[in-house]
């Protein structure tokens, strides 16, 4: 029969006590069969949590997930600090934006597309060159001087501009409309009497002309602006 020996120790002079519990139930301590150091062991992690200094390893699951199968090794992770990625990110389901759901569609055209989910039709489509496309959002629009030569000041999907006689001025498209349907408001700054009149004409899906009128005639304004929705 093993025997139990409990030593103590030849320079202390403190005492040790082992107290029951408040129980009427047989208890047994089964040591195991191995030298051991009763006490906190400074290479135990604590029930109560703590930091680990080594790596974690698990042939199983944590929480029900497979760490093996799904986890993301720590070099390839994006801190929560925050960092710069250098790949794509790439969504297969609907992400939620406030209250409602959009798709975000992949970079396969160079674009990126929000569609409302359960919605086929492209809401929103952001182009590579910055274009934003919508039926909401101008395809085209500038600012031009129609006096002398005339000369573009400010425009967006405007590649050239053309003098077709007085007051007559053709808008040339940089990406060109999918139809005519669009619709076309102006401006010019020529009046006579507060009579100034903005006319469209040579509807084409590569481009389109405007007439300033000022009083009975053309003019040619020193400031003409067009803008476009639709097409």
């Amino acid at each position: 029969m093993a025997k139990v020996k409990i030593t103590g120790h030849a320079s202390g002079s403190g005492v040790f006590t082992i107290t029951a519990p408040n129980s009427n139930t047989d208890r047994t301590i089964t040591l195991p069969d191995a030298s051991v150091t009763l006490g906190t062991d400074a290479t135990k992690l604590p029930l109560a949590g703590g930091a680990l200094t080594g790596a974690l390893t698990t042939n199983s699951t944590i929480d029900g997930r497979d760490v093996a199968a799904d986890g993301v090794l720590a070099t390839n992770a994006l801190p929560k600090s925050g960092g710069t990625m250098t790949g794509g990110v790439t969504f297969n389901a609907a992400q939620t934006l406030g209250s409602s759901s959009y798709w975000i569609a992949g970079n396969t055209t160079n674009a990126y597309t929000f569609n409302s989910v359960g919605d086929a039709a492209n809401l929103f489509i952001i182009k590579n060159d910055g274009r934003a496309n919508s039926e909401f959002t101008a395809k085209q629009w500038i600012q031009l001087n129609g006096t002398g030569t005339i000369a573009i000041q400010d425009s967006h999907n405007v590649s050239s501009i053309g003098d077709s006689g007085t007051g007559r001025y053709q808008i040339n498209f940089t990406n060109n409309m999918a139809n005519t349907n669009y619709s076309v408001s102006g401006l010019h700054n020529q009046n006579s009497g507060y009579q100034g009149a903005m006319q469209l004409y040579d509807v084409a899906t590569t481009s389109y002309k405007v007439l300033c009128c000022a009083g009975s005639g053309a003019a040619d304004p020193s400031v003409v602006t067009t803008v476009l929705f639709g097409g």
